[in-house]
């Protein structure tokens, strides 16, 4: 079970790629062999198609981590007018 501070996190998470136009998802794989197990990706809204780099098998290659690292960097970069 997640800790309710994780919980917390991927919900600030949620926000901040929301605020970028794109979206969160999640694995919802429940296996922890598998590559996906626990970790996420960043979906562009206007071009529905994948920000993060995918795994060989999966979208899902990032951790709650690497999401908070690209927020960091949207966040500094300057916006186009």
């Amino acid at each position: 079970m997640r800790s309710e501070t994780e919980k917390a996190r991927e919900s600030r998470l949620r926000r901040a790629v929301n605020r970028h136009g794109c979206r969160l998802t999640k694995s919802r794989s429940r296996d922890p062999n598998n590559i996906d197990f626990g970790l996420y990706s960043v979906i562009d809204n206007e071009y529905n198609c994948i920000v993060n780099e995918a795994n060989v098998n999966s979208i899902y290659a990032w951790t709650l981590d690497d999401v908070e690292g690209w927020v960091g960097e949207q966040a500094t970069e300057p916006v186009a007018a």
